[in-house]
C-alpha cells in the first residue's frame, strides 16, 4: 500500500481467483514511458534520460498484488520488484472478516486527545493522516488487522465497493462505517 501506486483494481483471473493489482494499461502505460526514456537516452546521451528510464524501469518491474485464490483457500500479497517480489501467505480460515475505517480529517488535537480512536491505521497509512482516508483491510483471526488499501475520503465509495467485493468473494462478513 504505498502512498505513491496507482490505484488497485479487482481483476477477475477465473471464477476462483481475483486479483488486486494495478490495471494492465497503467502497467503498459509504464513501459512505454520506460521505452522512450531509453530511446531518448540514447539519442542525446545525457544523465537524466538515464535516470528517467531507471526509474521508469522501476516502476514497470514494480508489483503489488494480492492474490485471493478459492481453489486453494489462500489470500497472497506479492510485492517488491520483479523477478524477486516477496510473499505474504494468508490462509481462507485466518481472515475473520473485512473491515473498512473512515476518518475524516483529524485535527491535530483530535490525534493528540484521542489516538486509539483515531490511529487504529495510522502506522500503516503513511501520507493519509493528515487529509483523514478512508480504507479497507483484513481482520485476521489473531484480533490484528492488516490493512489493503487507503485512499483520500472523497473515494470512500469507492473504497466500500471494492471492500464489499473482496468480501463478497472471500464469504465474509464486512465490518465498518
Amino acid at each position: 500500500m504505498n502512498p505513491f501506486s496507482p490505484p488497485a483494481v479487482l481483476i477477475r483471473k477465473s471464477p476462483e481467483r481475483v486479483d488486486l493489482s494495478v490495471h494492465p494499461l497503467i502497467r503498459a502505460a509504464q513501459a512505454a514511458a520506460a521505452v522512450a526514456f531509453a530511446l531518448g537516452a540514447l539519442a542525446s546521451r545525457d544523465p537524466l534520460w538515464f535516470a528517467g528510464t531507471g526509474i521508469c524501469l522501476l516502476a514497470t518491474l514494480s508489483e503489488d498484488r494480492w492474490i485471493l485464490d478459492a481453489r486453494g483457500r489462500r489470500v497472497r500479497r506479492r510485492f517488491g520488484i520483479l523477478p524477486l517480489p516477496r510473499t505474504i501467505d494468508l490462509g481462507w480460515d485466518e481472515i475473520e472478516s473485512v473491515f473498512l475505517e473512515t476518518v475524516e480529517r483529524p485535527s491535530a488535537e483530535d490525534l493528540i486527545a484521542r489516538p486509539d480512536d483515531l490511529r487504529t491505521l495510522y502506522p500503516r497509512l503513511v501520507g493519509k493522516a493528515g487529509r483523514g482516508w478512508a480504507a479497507w483491510g483484513f481482520r485476521l483471526s489473531t484480533g490484528t488487522e492488516l490493512a489493503v488499501r487507503a485512499e483520500a475520503p472523497a473515494r470512500r465509495a469507492a473504497v466500500r465497493t471494492q471492500a464489499g467485493a473482496v468480501a463478497e468473494f472471500l464469504g465474509k462478513e464486512l465490518r465498518g462505517a
